[in-house]
């Protein structure tokens, strides 16, 4: 289901959650123990951004060498905007798939406009999205996909075709906590021969009964035929050690 479809349809019905409650592709998430525009600066909330992204996170050094700054901001902006409105709380603890749907393109289209970009839905040859500084200079292709990220999905083909035409590709998947090393495997077989990077934000969860209960936000980087976990942080905002969180430092030496 497009975002752009899926937003009409919770705009249309806002009471979506109680009848997630019997959907099969539900969340039940409960607490447990090149050349960019103007625009495109180090502005002031994208520097907050980015201190908060350390509380959360840690950039593996050997691929901070080798990642443009703006695949950084992205990253960055993403897992930091990921807990931004976010659809469900410790007390309303479900949410569909459609609400799933909305939230990841709402999260696209702040990190765009953040970079200095636009964010188009279902254009660029029917991807989930593209983010766009002008018509002739694209950011990055973006696809997301509910059903698991290792199993026969399309999206990582219709990214691959597109590679030329983008700085780097974006993949927004989800992956059960036991497949997690089937899934980085295969999409490092996807993605092996490919001339750009790919980004892949994973979405780590473990079945409780007919739904999806959200563990990790887990980051990687593709290229060159290898790949790299950047970062990893709860997939649920209350999850957060928030006094951990606010004490941690990075070591910029």
């Amino acid at each position: 289901m497009s975002f752009a479809h899926s937003e009409m349809l919770l705009i249309g019905n806002r009471s979506g959650h109680a009848a997630s409650r019997h959907h099969s592709s539900s969340c039940l998430a409960t607490p447990e123990p090149h050349r960019a525009s103007s625009l495109y600066s180090p502005v002031a909330t994208l520097s907050i951004l980015a201190q908060l992204s350390r509380n959360s996170g840690e950039l593996l050094k050997p691929l901070r060498e080798h990642m443009k700054r703006v695949e950084r901001d992205f990253i960055t902006l993403f897992n930091c905007l990921w807990y931004r409105d976010f659809p469900v709380s410790e007390v309303h603890a479900l949410a569909g798939r459609a609400d799933w749907t909305i939230h990841l393109g709402l999260v696209v289209r702040q990190c765009s406009t953040l970079l200095g970009a636009r964010a188009l839905f279902e254009q660029g040859g029917r991807t989930d999205a593209v983010i766009r500084y002008s018509d002739t200079d694209t950011l990055s292709f973006v696809e997301w996909e509910w059903k698991r990220a290792h199993t026969d999905i399309n999206e990582f083909s219709k990214l691959l075709q597109k590679t030329d035409g983008a700085v780097f590709q974006t993949f927004i998947g989800y992956s059960r906590v036991a497949d997690l090393k089937a899934t980085i495997e295969q999409i490092g077989k996807h993605w092996r021969t490919a001339s750009k990077p790919l980004i892949t934000f994973l979405i780590t969860y473990e079945v409780s009964g007919r739904s999806r209960r959200f563990k990790e936000l887990q980051t990687y980087m593709f290229a060159k035929g290898k790949y790299k976990k950047v970062r990893s942080q709860p997939a649920l905002p209350w999850e957060v050690n928030r006094r951990k969180a606010n004490s941690e430092s990075e070591d910029t030496a």
